[in-house]
């Protein structure tokens, strides 16, 4: 709620006291502590960090633990070289920042518990291939789907390809050289 709280105060900011792009600046800044603040760069043990089936396929490779058919429950692996594994990988808001930011900015009377909403979709992150980056449109939703309840469209309508497909991993971790990397399944909660 911190961050919600934080944007909520940006926004109620007149535009005589802060720059446009200071105010932009700022929301970014907020929205990346947000998505990153109980991480370190590649230790994905955040609840809202996604794998796509081809970068969990791409680091099984690696450890020559090749799969061919539909993932395993829970997959072990241990990474020869991890360096290389990563430069392969890419974090990938699964919204835009600069769209999450478009929104708040357009919408400036937003309460905190609606920023509070709209910060829980711009945190989630998912760790995919290169080739899939690439595919992934940077800055717009497909077909103007509204991101609040499509916050996975990009990945269901790429702008070159057939659907990114979301492993039900989470948890991943990484741990020095000759890494020993966990995925598990990605838990589930109903009300």
């Amino acid at each position: 709620m911190k961050y919600a709280s934080a944007i909520y105060g940006i926004l109620k900011m007149n535009e005589e006291s802060i720059y446009e792009n200071c105010r932009n600046s700022l929301l970014h800044k907020i929205i990346q502590d947000a998505s990153f603040s109980s991480t370190s760069t590649w230790r994905y043990r955040h609840p809202d960090f996604y794998w796509s089936v081809e970068a969990v396929k791409l680091l099984a490779g690696f450890a020559k633990v090749p799969i061919a058919g539909p993932l395993p429950d829970q997959l072990q692996l241990t990474l020869p070289d991890q360096k290389e594994a990563r430069s392969r990988l890419r974090q990938e808001h699964v919204v835009p920042t600069g769209l999450v930011i478009k929104h708040l900015l357009e919408n400036p009377k937003l309460s905190i518990n609606e920023i509070f909403e709209i910060l829980n979709c711009a945190r989630i992150v998912c760790v995919v291939t290169r080739d899939e980056d690439k595919r992934l449109d940077k800055t717009k939703m497909p077909e103007e789907k509204d991101f609040l309840e499509s916050q996975w469209a990009r990945y269901d309508h790429p702008k070159t390809g057939n659907k990114i497909e979301v492993s039900p991993y989470s948890c991943a971790e990484w741990f020095g050289k000759g890494a020993s990397v966990t995925f598990k399944p990605r838990l589930v909660f109903s009300a």
